[in-house]
């Protein structure tokens, strides 16, 4: 039984080999202990593959673990904007007598590590508070989701972002703010009751970047809140300050708002998700983008007849492509999500049905030729084969996957270029009878 086993092991390694070894215009004939001696096997990677940008109109934004806060100008996809907005909670308990006394309140807004643009430049945030209570027509905020704050701000921060070297920022806020809350917990107003009244006294808080062009941060939330320091016992002691903190939590309802101006550059026409920007007019470049919601269209305008020939098998198909030259300045995405989609863009990143899978990644750090990203779209590729013709109006979207797709503004620029190092490539693999 082992032997034949191992005859078996051998007989797939062969075949493999044989597989991988072909090149595009060679066939290759197997032995006649495996098939019949007629078979080839061949490989075509000259298929027209088509790339084109296309945008979707909003991305859930409510569901991340992650704030978004900052301004960035990107050369090749505009001026990035991103608010946060959230509503806070009470503290668990509070245990506060007449004879205490306030003394500050502060904001406290904790780095997880992730930036988009240059932290070597300082940026301003204003904290806001909320005109009108955070409400939802259904069970989710976009990053198109928008409501009024006050223009007044009740505090500010002008800091240089160190969201890797740092743990945190803290800073104070308007005074008036904390005097009102501790007078309410005092006299235990209606107000501090329950979170309900609560949050119909304080409807919730924006955080607003300024216009300066440096860097978009992101902040954990589950560590945001306002911190109210009073001078007395009971709570949680700050033994360095020997004070009393009384945290209240940014929770409940929150998302992060990100706009993109893309005014001037090169993706300005795009302006909704039924449009596709063909590489042609995009200097033979195609874009991803997470947070604003851009993505990549791969379509198959001519498939070669032979592999609807009946006597044919498809083995394989693969879809490559390479980034473009501009994406080495950044980080890569470690790989990329696939999706099924129709001439008219539908798109749903939670929808499973048409989730194909994800993308295998290698990074060519010495030479930058190599580097690629590569999909197994043969299932697919048989499916259209079975019924006979191919459906024009079939197309894959690329899209960076869940949760970054929400939660950051990753990017990607996908080379076009018909160079042999550059085009992206449809390679197909198939038994000829």
């Amino acid at each position: 039984m082992g032997y034949k086993w191992f005859k078996y092991v051998k007989l797939v390694i062969f075949i493999y080999i044989l597989l991988t070894s072909c090149n595009n215009s060679e066939d290759l004939t197997l032995g006649s202990n495996f098939i019949d001696n007629t078979t080839k096997i061949f490989q075509i990677d000259t298929f027209t593959v088509e790339l084109s940008t296309v945008i979707i109109d909003s991305i859930i934004t409510s569901e991340t673990r992650q704030a978004l806060v900052g301004n960035y100008e990107d050369g090749e996809l505009g001026k990035i904007t991103a608010k946060y907005f959230s509503q806070i909670v009470l503290p668990g308990f509070t245990d506060i007598d007449e004879d205490n006394k306030f003394d500050s309140i502060t904001i406290v807004m904790p780095y997880n590590s992730y930036f988009y643009g240059d932290t070597t430049i300082e940026q301003k945030i204003d904290i806001h508070l909320l005109n009108e209570e955070l409400w939802i027509s259904d069970d989710y905020y976009y990053n198109t989701s928008n409501f009024e704050y006050q223009v007044n701000s009740i505090g500010s921060e002008v800091y240089l972002p160190r969201p890797v070297r740092d743990s945190l920022i803290e800073f104070r806020i308007d005074d008036q703010i904390g005097i009102d809350l501790f007078e309410k917990l005092i006299s235990d107003a209606e107000e501090v009751q329950s979170n309900d009244n609560f949050q119909n006294y304080i409807y919730g808080i924006a955080i607003i970047p300024d216009n300066s062009n440096s860097s978009v941060i992101g902040f954990y939330q589950s560590g945001m809140m306002l911190k109210l320091y009073i001078s007395t016992s009971g709570g949680e002691i700050d033994l360095e300050n020997n004070q009393t903190v009384y945290n209240f939590a940014f929770s409940g309802d929150q998302f992060s708002r990100i706009i993109a101006d893309r005014s001037g550059t090169i993706l300005q026409t795009l302006t909704n998700r039924e449009e596709s920007l063909n590489s042609n007019l995009t200097k033979n470049r195609s874009y991803i983008q997470a947070g604003t919601g851009i993505l990549t269209k791969v379509s198959f305008p001519y498939i070669n007849s032979i592999l609807f020939d009946s006597d044919n098998i498809t083995l394989s198909a693969e879809l490559i492509l390479r980034p473009a030259i501009e994406s080495y300045a950044g980080e890569f995405p470690e790989y990329l999500s696939i999706y099924l989609t129709d001439e008219n863009n539908n798109f749903d990143i939670y929808d499973e049905d048409n989730f194909l899978g994800t993308s295998m990644f290698f990074l060519d750090e010495k030479y930058h030729k190599e580097t690629q990203y590569t999909f197994d779209i043969t299932q697919q590729i048989k499916d259209q084969i079975s019924n006979g013709y191919f459906d024009s109006d079939l197309g894959f979207l690329l899209a960076i996957p869940s949760p970054n797709f929400s939660s950051t503004l990753e990017r990607l620029i996908v080379s076009a270029e018909q160079d042999p190092d550059k085009r992206p490539i449809l390679k197909i693999t198939y038994l000829e009878n």
